[in-house]
């Protein structure tokens, strides 16, 4: 699978999702960003089923996932995705409110790296460049 250059995001709170779409769109991010509310939907898309079965064949460039949704925390779609062949490399980010202690269990699982809710647009690009995902602004 090719590595696309859009952004999924799992997040299954409505008010959560639209505010990091909101600070996404503040920032000028010119990626596309398709959401989901759970961690099944996410599969799906990931893996081309169910309603995403006609999408096109690439592969997310990130993976954004809100582990303080309960609809989205779930271990069984990290350790899915990094055993999947070609989604395996796909650097999942985790977004957390919550202590230390949760974000470093979702690390030792296999997460590339973590940022805090609400979502800051410059956290985010300092995070993107360390993993080396690229990305793309509109000039100001």
């Amino acid at each position: 699978m090719t590595r696309g250059n859009r952004f999924l995001l799992v997040d299954g709170d409505p008010k959560s999702a639209e505010a990091a779409l909101q600070e996404l769109a503040l920032g000028r991010l010119v990626n596309e960003v398709v959401v989901v509310r759970d961690a099944r939907e996410a599969l799906d898309y990931v893996v081309r089923r169910g309603i995403f079965r006609l999408r096109d064949v690439s592969v997310p460039a990130l993976i954004l996932l809100n582990v303080d949704c309960p609809a989205c925390a779930d271990p069984a779609l990290l350790e899915h995705l990094k055993a999947t062949p070609g989604v395996c490399d796909v650097p999942v980010v985790v977004l957390s409110a919550g202590p230390q202690p949760v974000i470093a269990e979702w690390m030792a699982r296999g997460a590339a790296a973590s940022v805090g809710l609400p979502l800051r647009f410059d956290e985010l690009c300092e995070t993107l460049s360390r993993l080396g995902v690229s990305w793309s602004t509109l000039p100001p």
